[in-house]
């Protein structure tokens, strides 16, 4: 399991200002919601402070079955991740955070911190496979050298 925590995340990655906080909360949802998609295997919750303009005691929207979205309410996200840890102890967990004193409340065995800016390099990887896609037939502007289709026509098949 993934826990991510929001705002810590969203201030290391994206240093969003006053007006443009929802954009970039929404920004790092899809971000972890296409990796979640990419990484089928990977269960993950991110976890934000207060309502997400929903009602006080807090909300959840599960975007996918391998994404839910946690609005901590009255909680902070560090109390609702602490929580969480707490009820699940036999769950592997990889938190995401730089928040060194929230680790240390859950420094067990099954939890591995990694900050932020380590984890999004990891979500940014390409694989290999996409890194040097095949040429599948032609494409403007690019030879087809070595293709079926360039030794057609460099010698007068069709």
């Amino acid at each position: 399991m993934i826990l991510i925590d929001g705002h810590n995340t969203l201030f290391q990655l994206h240093d969003p200002d006053g007006e443009g906080f929802l954009k970039a909360q929404q920004q790092l949802t899809h971000e972890v919601l296409r990796w979640t998609q990419k990484k089928k295997s990977q269960k993950c919750i991110l976890v934000f402070d207060g309502s997400g303009g929903g009602a006080p005691e807090g909300r959840e929207e599960q975007l996918s079955s391998n994404l839910r979205v946690v609005y901590s309410g009255t909680l902070t996200a560090d109390e609702w991740i602490i929580a969480w840890i707490e009820t699940h102890k036999g769950v592997l967990v990889q938190l995401v955070t730089n928040d060194k004193r929230l680790y240390e409340k859950v420094n067990y065995k099954n939890v591995k911190r990694s900050p932020p800016n380590e984890w999004k390099r990891e979500v940014t990887r390409v694989p290999h496979s996409e890194k040097h896609p095949k040429n599948h037939g032609s494409s403007p502007g690019k030879k087809e050298f070595g293709s079926t289709a360039y030794w057609l026509k460099e010698f007068g098949e069709s």
